[in-house]
């Protein structure tokens, strides 16, 4: 059977038949266009969210242009993430300019020493999350210097992800967290902690979402005596889940009926108890 008829049978049909077809593609034209753009979009969100995480591995002669003179004896050892999309992106391309930025900047004349290093936490199509390591020392200088950042993102929707998108206000995340991460600190650390910096209203703990964790971020001096270096708290998600904002990136997580359970509570606060402590001592 064939759907459109041929030429001998169009010019064989009387008026009101043709019009009578006529009628009936037009009327299926704006299904077809419709069921085109369908699978356009489906096609284009799949496509989307196809993303990989590409390593640039830059050395020291890869710099010899930026140098004034090549020293042999620098040590540079780079390796940062590149997004990869299958279909361009500006959000995606902003990011890549941001971390190319953060590792390039540090590529000064007088540069002996420098290694970045980085590592994926949780990668699906709609959050992603990367912790880059940094250590320069510069020619002059008493001693090397640790930073770390860290991003979390929906390459999808375009958005970043900060703090407070995940962990719940309404629940004063903020300064119950901190006093998670500031216990953790102190058995890092033992030179102490810059409690003025940190438990200041403003300042809020960068973060990295790995499968069984989240990792709060903390570059050399950010809140710790330099003799510390850079380093990160690591809190298991049963530690903080009820803390995460259910409509959140990892609301899945949280329980929907909350922390409900008596026994549950008194047992918490037997060990903050314990926590604040061991934390004296």
């Amino acid at each position: 059977m064939r759907f459109f008829p041929s030429k001998k049978q169009w010019i064989g049909w009387s008026l009101p038949s043709k019009l009578t077809a006529v009628g009936f593609y037009l009327t299926l034209l704006p299904m077809v266009i419709g069921g085109m753009s369908y699978v356009a979009v489906k096609v284009e969100r799949y496509l989307s969210s196809q993303i990989g995480i590409v390593d640039v591995v830059m050395v020291g002669d890869d710099f010899k242009d930026v140098f004034s003179s090549f020293n042999s004896d620098r040590n540079i050892d780079v390796s940062y993430p590149y997004v990869s999309t299958i279909i361009s992106s500006g959000f995606v391309d902003k990011i890549n300019r941001e971390i190319e930025s953060n590792v390039l900047d540090a590529i000064q004349s007088n540069l002996l020493e420098y290694r970045v290093r980085y590592e994926t936490g949780v990668l699906t199509k709609n959050l992603i999350s990367l912790k880059v390591y940094q250590y320069y020392y510069y020619d002059g200088a008493m001693n090397g210097n640790e930073s770390e950042f860290s991003l979390n993102f929906d390459p999808v929707a375009e958005r970043f992800f900060d703090f407070f998108d995940v962990f719940d206000a309404r629940r004063d995340a903020l300064n119950e967290l901190k006093k998670k991460i500031s216990r953790e600190m102190s058995k890092i650390c033992e030179y102490g902690v810059f409690d003025d910096r940190f438990e200041k209203a403003s300042y809020v703990p960068r973060f990295f979402i790995k499968e069984n964790d989240v990792e709060f971020v903390f570059s050399e001096y950010e809140v710790t005596p330099g003799v510390c270096g850079s380093f990160v708290v690591k809190l298991p998600y049963k530690d903080i889940v009820n803390y995460l904002k259910v409509d959140g990136p990892l609301g899945h997580l949280a329980p929907a009926s909350g922390d409900w359970e008596a026994g549950g509570h008194f047992v918490n606060s037997v060990m903050e108890e314990l926590e604040k402590l061991k934390s004296k001592y």
